[in-house]
C-alpha cells in the first residue's frame, strides 16, 4: 500500500511538472535509535500552485504523506507506518503542518522498545553548492555515482538515488521522465547536477547522525552572485524545535540523506 501511494504521488508530480511553482521534497526528521535502527519521521511533499481568481497571482500549495520509518545502518528500510495524509495546505502553514506530523511521530515512537532519542547539535546551510565546510559532493562520472563527504572525512555513496523503494529515486525518475530513453550522458548530468543545501548534525546514542539535503532546480541568483554557506537564525537544540522549512529551488526536487558515524571515529 505504501508504494501504491508513492506511485500516485509520483504521477501527480509528472502531471504537474508544467506548473510554475511545481517542486518536490522528501524530508527526514530523526527521532532516535532503537535496536532495529534509526527512527525518523519522513515526509514526501509535492508543491503545486493555484490562483486567487481575482489577480491571477499564483499561490504555492503543498500536499503529501508522512510516515514513521525505521532504517538500519545500511540505509535499508526496516519498518514503515503511515502517519497521515497531508491534504493541500498553503506554504504559509508549512512549518505548522510539518511540526504536527513530527509530534505525531514522536508520540508513536514512544511505544518503540529501548529507543534512545536524538539530540540536535547544529544546522548550517550550504546554500545549494557542491562544496562547503560541513559537507561536500564527489561524483564518479564513469559509474554515475555520487558521494557525500563530511568534515570528519566520513564518505558515503548516495545509493538511494537508484533504490526504487526510496523517495530519493524520484529525483532520477522525474528528470528522466522527460526523455523517451534517458541516455548515459543524461543520467551523468543529473548526478553531477546535485547540490547540497541544509546540513544537520545530531548526537544519537554512540553515533553522530548527519542529515544532508540534496537537490536540483532552477537557481535565479543574480549573475556573478556566488552562493554562500551560512548559519540560519534558528536553533534546533531540542527535538520539538528541530523543524524548519527547507528552501526549495524553482521546479526543485530535493531529498534528505543521512550518514551515521560512530562518535569515537571523530
Amino acid at each position: 500500500m505504501r508504494f501504491l501511494i508513492f506511485i500516485l504521488l509520483f504521477s501527480l508530480t509528472i502531471n504537474k511538472s508544467i506548473a510554475c511553482l511545481s517542486a518536490d521534497q522528501n524530508r527526514m526528521f530523526p527521532i532516535g535509535i532503537s535496536p532495529k535502527g534509526i527512527v525518523v519521521v519522513e515526509i514526501h511533499m509535492i508543491r503545486s500552485d493555484s490562483t486567487d481568481g481575482k489577480t491571477e497571482r499564483l499561490h504555492p500549495l503543498w500536499h503529501g504523506i508522512s510516515y514513521l520509518n525505521t532504517y538500519n545502518k545500511n540505509y535499508k528500510l526496516i519498518e514503515s507506518r503511515l502517519l497521515d495524509t497531508l491534504k493541500s495546505f498553503p506554504e504559509s502553514t508549512y512549518l505548522n503542518v510539518v511540526k504536527a506530523a513530527f509530534i505525531k511521530g514522536i508520540k508513536q515512537a514512544g511505544t518503540i522498545p529501548n529507543i534512545i532519542y536524538a539530540e540536535p547539535q547544529d544546522i548550517s546551510f550550504c546554500n545549494y553548492q557542491t562544496n562547503c565546510k560541513s559537507a561536500s559532493l564527489q561524483t564518479d562520472t564513469i559509474n554515475n555515482k555520487a558521494y557525500v563527504i563530511l568534515k570528519s572525512k566520513k564518505k558515503q555513496e548516495v545509493t538511494v538515488l537508484y533504490n526504487p523503494k526510496s523517495f530519493a529515486s524520484n529525483y532520477i525518475n522525474y528528470y528522466s521522465g522527460f526523455d523517451y530513453e534517458p541516455s548515459e550522458s543524461r543520467i551523468k548530468d543529473l548526478i553531477e547536477g546535485l547540490l547540497i543545501n541544509s546540513v544537520r548534525e545530531y548526537k544519537i546514542g554512540e553515533y553522530y547522525l548527519t542529515i544532508i539535503h540534496l537537490g536540483k532546480g532552477q537557481d535565479f541568483r543574480q549573475a556573478g552572485e556566488a552562493p554562500k554557506e551560512y548559519k540560519p537564525d534558528i536553533q534546533i537544540n531540542t527535538l520539538e524545535n528541530s523543524i524548519f522549512k527547507e528552501p526549495v529551488l524553482h521546479h526543485g526536487h530535493g531529498f534528505d540523506f543521512f550518514i551515521l558515524d560512530i562518535i569515537k571515529s571523530h
